[in-house]
């Protein structure tokens, strides 16, 4: 099975899988909590710090599964049936959860009502908020991203029983132990999995700052409930919380570390207990690192920061060997198999995101490393805060970073080396990571953590301007969401409601549809769409021709690998055949015009529709072909300029049927 739609079960089946998948994680980490002693911050405010950590639970448990499976993915014995056991307890563990929870519904529910009574307007906000976001998590896989490697390597891991170990696949060197979950979900079909994750680390970060709400004067509550708001409305979460991108997850990891560490109660920790937090911490931030290679800057920066503490504390000696521990637990393995798969050292496994310097990864690199999201009008840094244009709103921070204007630090060592650790993060991403709004969230996230700890002691006498404005971007960002939620949350109900959204939203979907109809059964497919993640058959990456000359001497390894897969079909989608890299290797048209469209979730991103073309493939003519242009009469009149063609009817044995 080699398409998403293929694994899949059901609707509405596959969101109720997600669901249990997600109360297994929720119950797996308060299990850990509770053993653990780690539930509360401190014994002076036991319920409050108690309530606070209640909400780490799923990012706490996801993490511990990642820990054991990303080994086991690694060492490629983590077959479909291990994955499914795996699933299946997480399931146990996740109906029981749901269980206890429905039986104390009543109880939940007045607590709720006392809740919102005591700050209606902005709890109610954070209600609406929540639950759109919820919808929109429900709703079926988008993603640009999600659909070419986020969620077509953890297909890959399933199939491969390990990870996906195709060099030409430049994207799936990416994959880390996000992806592993990603794979444990779609083992038992579970679409929502992934996003679900992402959505509770989200409500895991501001369930950090919510006890700031608890404020008692009035000033002190406004300057409060505008922290909470501004960390939930960033507009960026809309294209984060929707989609199984591991972005929000260890996010969460690095902003629970870093709260343990700047909150005043690591100061009133006995040693045992100071251990044990620093180990919590330590853990959390090499399994960020693990998840996606721009976590290594912000799980390194909080780790500093915990050896800092550890050091003022004179636990130095202690915090050593637990690290080292922890790192041979959670990081050597990654790295070793780099090393080892690669031919790369461990340091260059460490500080490089494709190690081992395979032909075009480096030019991949320096590429990504200075592409944004969406091109803005603006300058860095006001395209990160600021939409240049209605399409490109879910790519930007928004406004409520003005609020550390007006956010004072009190004077303790502890305090000014958090906020030292969050303008180190700022500028550190500024000089390595690409311009991108969601690179900065891990400190726009440990700054507002800051200000709502700090919002009793130095309150926030914010001006009306900037508080009417943080409003207007909730009220923006709630009918952004909740219009997404409309759109997409249906596919979560049936099978001809899904459909419809995909086509509607997912870039790809109805193009290889057409594929799946007129491709044999046995055919193995060079794929020239990024959408692998819907490839009916067995498919490798064509994206590759974009970094390395095939007719070069480094393009042999690819070459070979496509070789000895028996390659015979390429996807082409709206270009001229003549002038593609392997051109000389392509046959007659087997199938074509398909019906191709670029679409988007957002809809105003939204391209025209164009046609793709499915040709022969002569893999067995490699590398020799690799060297001549595609002969002339292997591409009939009108099918060499794809744009705007005429072509209609088909050459080859296929008929399609858009």
């Amino acid at each position: 099975m080699y398409s998403l739609d293929q694994l899949l079960a059901p609707p509405p089946l596959s969101a109720l899988l997600s669901l249990i998948l997600i109360s297994g994680l929720d119950g797996l980490g308060l299990l850990f909590l509770r053993a653990s002693g780690l539930l509360a911050f401190n014994h002076h405010d036991t319920v409050r710090s108690s309530e606070t950590l209640r909400w780490q639970a799923v990012v706490i448990g996801a993490m511990l599964v990642a820990a054991v499976m990303f080994p086991l993915v690694l060492l490629g014995v983590a077959t479909r049936s291990l994955m499914r056991a795996t699933a299946a307890m997480l399931l146990l563990i996740g109906t029981v959860q749901l269980f206890c929870t429905l039986r104390d519904g009543a109880s939940l529910m007045t607590r709720l009502r006392q809740w919102l009574a005591q700050d209606r307007w902005t709890r109610s906000a954070i209600l609406v908020l929540l639950l759109g976001m919820f919808l929109l998590a429900l709703g079926p896989v988008t993603n640009a991203d999600a659909l070419d490697y986020h969620i077509g390597a953890a297909i890959a891991m399933l199939n491969n029983n390990g990870m996906p170990g195709h060099d030409e696949w430049f994207h799936s060197r990416f994959a880390g132990n996000g992806e592993v979950l990603n794979a444990l979900g779609l083992s038992v079909g579970a679409e929502q999995f992934g996003a679900l994750l992402q959505f509770a680390s989200l409500t895991g970060i501001v369930g950090l700052m919510l006890p700031a709400l608890g404020r008692s004067t009035i000033q002190e509550a406004t300057g409060s409930r505008l922290i909470v708001l501004a960390a939930l409305s960033s507009p960026v979460l809309l294209f984060l919380v929707s989609a199984p991108k591991p972005q929000l997850w260890p996010i969460a990891m690095t902003t629970l570390g870093f709260a343990l560490m700047a909150h005043p109660s690591v100061d009133l920790l006995d040693k045992h207990a100071l251990w044990k937090r620093f180990a919590l911490v330590s853990a959390l931030c090499m399994s960020a690192s693990q998840a996606k290679f721009n976590f290594l800057l912000g799980g390194g920066i909080v780790g500093v920061l915990a050896l800092y503490t550890m050091l003022r504390r004179r636990q130095l000696l202690a915090a050593v060997p637990i690290g080292a521990a922890l790192a041979g637990l959670i990081m050597l393995p990654p790295l070793a198999w780099k090393a080892h798969t690669y031919g790369a050292t461990l340091l260059e496994s460490l500080l490089s995101p494709l190690p081992g310097h395979l032909p075009g990864t480096d030019r991949m690199i320096a590429f990504a490393r200075n592409n944004p999201d969406f091109a803005s009008a603006f300058p860095f840094p006001l395209s990160i805060v600021l939409p240049s244009s209605a399409g490109s709103i879910t790519t930007v921070l928004g406004i409520g970073w003005v609020l550390f204007f007006w956010c004072r630090i009190e004077p303790a060592a502890r305090s000014r080396a958090a906020a030292a650790t969050v303008l180190l993060a700022i500028v550190t991403t500024a000089i390595a990571a690409p311009p991108s709004a969601r690179m900065y969230l891990e400190p726009y996230f440990w700054g507002l953590f800051l200000c709502s700890l700090h919002a009793g002691a130095s309150t926030l006498k914010v001006p009306a301007p900037v508080r009417w404005g943080i409003w207007l971007q909730v009220c923006g960002f709630g009918l952004a969401c909740w219009f997404g939620a409309l759109t997409l949350f249906p596919g979560a109900l049936s099978d001809t409601w899904r459909t419809q959204v995909m086509q509607r939203s997912a870039n790809g979907f109805s193009l290889m549809r057409w594929a799946d109809q007129v491709l044999p059964v046995d055919a193995v497919l060079l794929n020239g769409h990024r959408s692998m993640a819907l490839a009916p058959r067995r498919a490798f990456d064509y994206s590759w021709t974009n970094y390395t000359d095939p007719s070069s001497e480094e393009a042999s390894r690819y070459l070979s690998s496509l070789k000895a897969a028996g390659v015979n079909y390429i996807l082409l989608p709206d270009r001229s055949l003549a002038q593609l890299p392997l051109s000389g290797c392509f046959g007659r048209v087997f199938a074509g015009p398909g019906p191709g469209r670029m679409v988007s979730r957002n809809p105003l991103n939204q391209g025209a529709p164009y046609d793709a073309w499915i040709l022969e493939f002569h893999s067995d003519q490699l590398p020799g072909c690799a060297q001549h242009p595609m002969p002339a009469t292997a591409v009939p009149a009108g099918a060499d300029q794809l744009p705007g063609s005429s072509q209609s009817k088909l050459t080859g044995k296929a008929e399609a049927k858009p």
